[in-house]
C-alpha cells in the first residue's frame, strides 16, 4: 500500500489524538502525586516527562501543516524511532533501583 499525502496526515491526526489523550492523563497523575505530597524530585520527572510529550505533540502538528501545505518532509540522516510503550516497573521504582545501586556496600 503506497503512502499518500492524505494517508500520512490520518495517520498523524491519530498519533496526536493519542498523545493528547496520554499528556491529559499524565497530567492527572501528576496532580494527583502533587496532591498526595509527593516529592519535588518525582513532581519534577512527571513535569519533565509532560513536557517531552509537548514536545512530541508539537512536532507532530508541524509536520500535518507542512503535508496539507504540501511541503515536503525534511528528511533525517539516522532514522529516528519513537517507542510508546508502558514500561515494565513505574519510573519511581527504577529511580529507587538506581539510588540502591549507587550505595556503597
Amino acid at each position: 500500500m503506497e503512502s499518500t499525502p492524505s494517508s500520512a496526515i490520518a495517520e498523524i491526526d491519530r498519533y496526536i489524538e493519542e498523545g493528547s489523550r496520554l499528556i491529559a492523563r499524565a497530567e492527572a497523575c501528576r496532580q494527583s502525586l502533587a496532591a498526595r505530597g509527593a516529592r519535588q524530585g518525582h513532581l519534577l520527572m512527571a513535569a519533565r516527562t509532560i513536557t517531552a510529550m509537548g514536545r512530541v505533540q508539537a512536532t507532530l502538528l508541524r509536520q500535518r501543516r507542512m503535508l496539507q501545505e504540501g511541503a515536503a518532509l525534511p528528511t533525517a540522516e539516522r532514522a529516528a524511532v519513537v517507542v510508546v510503550a508502558p514500561p515494565g516497573r513505574p519510573w519511581w521504582a527504577l529511580i529507587g533501583r538506581r539510588k540502591a545501586e549507587a550505595r556503597p556496600t
